[in-house]
């Protein structure tokens, strides 16, 4: 299951994507025409999602 949310850091409003379990993985993008957080990162997204953790 996937779940998105926003919250609220010092002012600013992070978007939040959690999906599969294990330990937790950040993933950072830098800003210009194209570039979103969840289509830069759907794709590794889902397949992190899959590794499961031990």
């Amino acid at each position: 299951m996937t779940a998105l949310w926003t919250v609220a850091v010092d002012g600013s409003l992070i978007h939040v994507l959690e999906s599969g379990t294990g330990p937790a993985v950040l993933t950072l993008h830098g800003s210009g025409p194209g570039t979103t957080g969840s289509g830069a990162w759907a794709t590794t997204a889902q397949a992190l999602a899959t590794c499961g953790g031990s």
